[in-house]
């Protein structure tokens, strides 16, 4: 079983508590909710969260696919670091709970090898790694193109 599978299966059993059917006490001051904004360009964007053992902060930017689609992963990280810096600036809500999200976005699309949507890049470097991330995923339809910038950490 790969790690992230692991996790995957982790993150389900503390969510629907384990084998046992409890729910785990939290560590965090439990929280969960949305927001949504409309961004310059004609971009809707839409943060969810929620805490109770770690963090998770989802933002999906949708736009219409006649705007155009990122043409390479770095563009698409770019383009991710940009609408999280105007999410950021307009509703005065950060993503990220530690760290410069869209510098971490920018940093991983400066390096050479292509990006593969979906794999964790660091945020913060607290000397060990899995204490947070965020993962970028792009989907288009005929219609629209969704960005999703998921963040998560484990404080």
């Amino acid at each position: 079983m790969s790690l992230r599978m692991a996790v995957v299966w982790a993150s389900i059993l503390l969510a629907t508590g384990g084998v046992s059917g409890q729910r785990p006490e939290c560590t965090l001051e439990p929280t969960e909710g949305s927001r949504r904004a409309r961004l310059p360009g004609n971009v809707t964007a839409t943060m969810t969260w929620s805490a109770c053992t770690s963090l998770a902060r989802e933002v999906t930017f949708e736009w219409p696919r006649r705007q155009g689609i990122p043409a390479t992963s770095r563009a698409a990280l770019n383009r991710a670091a940009a609408l999280v810096r105007e999410w950021e600036r307009l509703t005065k809500v950060d993503v990220s709970a530690f760290g410069d999200l869209p510098k971490a976005l920018e940093t991983r699309a400066a390096r050479p090898e292509t990006y593969d949507f979906g794999d964790d890049i660091p945020v913060t470097d607290q000397g060990f790694p899995g204490w947070d991330g965020v993962r970028v995923v792009i989907v288009s339809t005929p219609e629209t193109t969704r960005l999703s910038v998921h963040y998560w950490a484990n404080p």
